[in-house]
């Protein structure tokens, strides 16, 4: 079995693409939340709350909308 496919390459960096910039974002954005609830911002569950946004905007966001871009951008 190939690891290194051409799909396989796509797809790591498309989920880079992704998930780096949210990484930088996101918590910034969802301070106001935290504070709200009164969490440490290094506490687990501030982690956590900040990694299900992450996780769900590029799994049912995000990723579909570049997966579909790029396929009609290199169709052939």
């Amino acid at each position: 079995m190939k690891v290194f496919t051409k799909q396989t390459v796509h797809e790591f960096f498309h989920v880079l693409a992704i998930i780096f910039p949210l990484t930088l974002v996101t918590p910034t954005l969802m301070q106001p939340l935290i504070d709200a609830l009164t969490l440490s911002p290094a506490s687990p569950l501030s982690t956590l709350l900040i990694d299900i946004v992450i996780v769900g905007l590029a799994v049912f966001i995000l990723l579909p909308v570049l997966n579909k871009f790029t396929r009609r951008l290199f169709a052939k």
